[in-house]
């Protein structure tokens, strides 16, 4: 469907955007090259763990092991990083990655940590309807330098059925 999921331990997923998660893993392996002409391996990155899970199904064997929760890359960085916030609702109910209310300021430093993991590439998904209004996020869209901003097509990705 059009919306997130929860699992049966409570981990959010959003089938939709792991599908295009997963098409865009394997569009960098295909078509980058590092300096020893080694393909470009993503590290893909979640808050869900449930949301890594269904990446990891839709990726081939040798992308499997890039996929990773935020929590797991702090301290590292890598050359490319697709981050999937996994989070879409009529609501937009953002739950611990927001601020106010609904999150923490620990979860924020994930978000931060998150988007501080990439080297060279970095490519952020989340959806807009459901994220605009929180500032960290707003902050992302508005001033983010040489960033292409373009909002997902809920199709894209479903070639992965």
């Amino acid at each position: 469907n059009g919306q997130e999921e929860v699992s049966l331990g409570g981990s959010k997923y959003f089938v939709s955007e792991a599908r295009l998660t997963a098409r865009l893993a394997m569009a960098f392996s295909s078509g980058y090259r590092d300096r020893n002409s080694q393909p470009l391996f993503p590290t893909i990155l979640s808050p869900y763990s449930a949301q890594i899970g269904v990446i990891k199904s839709l990726l081939p064997q040798d992308l499997q092991n890039n996929c990773i929760t935020i929590y797991q890359a702090q301290g590292r960085e890598y050359p490319c990083v697709i981050i999937s916030f996994a989070r879409k609702n009529l609501d937009g109910r953002i739950g611990f990655l927001g601020e106010g209310g609904f999150g923490d300021v620990g979860m924020r430093a994930q978000t931060y940590v998150a988007c501080s993991r990439a080297m060279a590439k970095l490519v952020v998904l989340f959806s807009f309807s459901t994220f605009r209004g929180y500032r960290d996020y707003d902050y992302l869209l508005e001033r983010s330098e040489n960033a292409l901003i373009i909002e997902a097509e809920p199709t894209w990705g479903d070639e992965y059925d």
